[in-house]
């Protein structure tokens, strides 16, 4: 167990980093790019984690040995899923399902869903989206974004999702419950699919 769980005095809460993704459009791992000062982009999201009272994991793939040996780095749980296949490497849901299923093993109580390739997201956002007692989603002007929080309630119905749509059926089928909370932070928004993308907002945005 790392070093940042809860106490089992302590409701738990936990956050969970998505980082198993293939990056089709790149050359190499995206999560591994360096940011200004030094870090990669998963270091930077996995950092402002850490800065919470909480437990933090990140879903990476078993055959991914430079991510599983930075998580160990950063003394994170790790939650490993097999390689995604040809077949499957747009599901996004294979990872969803990976990170409900931990929270409720662990028993969490609500489950932080976070994108390792959004490191503009600033960390009073994820201070504020841990706090959160229902179905939440991070916003910007009315805009929705990441992180979205879920209740325990919600997290086994991440066992019928499947396909490239990830957790956002969920959304959609308990719209009547999901709060946006608005942010003053437009980082919420942008996660960094493109080499293009990458060299833009790198440009527009300091790492909070």
């Amino acid at each position: 167990m790392s070093e940042n769980c809860l106490s089992a005095d302590k409701v738990k809460i936990g956050a969970v980093v998505l980082a198993a993704g293939h990056s089709r459009r790149f050359e190499g791992n995206k999560l591994l790019l360096r940011m200004e000062d030094g870090r990669t982009m998963l270091e930077v999201v996995v950092g402002h984690l850490l800065r919470l009272d909480t437990v933090v994991a990140v879903v990476v793939a078993r055959a991914n040995l430079e991510l599983i040996d930075l998580c160990q780095q950063l003394q994170v749980e790790t939650i490993f899923i097999e390689s995604i296949g040809e077949t499957e490497k747009r599901d996004m849901s294979v990872s969803a399902r990976a990170a409900a299923n931990y929270a409720i093993e662990q028993r969490w109580v609500g489950m932080l869903l976070c994108l390792a390739d959004m490191p503009f997201i600033g960390s009073d956002t994820y201070q504020e989206m841990i706090r959160q007692k229902g179905l939440s989603r991070a916003s910007f002007k009315g805009r929705p974004g990441h992180p979205v929080f879920f209740p325990a309630d919600l997290l086994p119905g991440f066992s019928q999702l499947s396909g490239d749509v990830g957790a956002k059926a969920i959304l959609d089928s308990n719209a009547d419950q999901l709060s946006l909370i608005d942010m003053d932070d437009a980082g919420v928004l942008f996660d960094i699919d493109t080499r293009e993308q990458w060299d833009v907002l790198m440009k527009r945005y300091v790492v909070g």
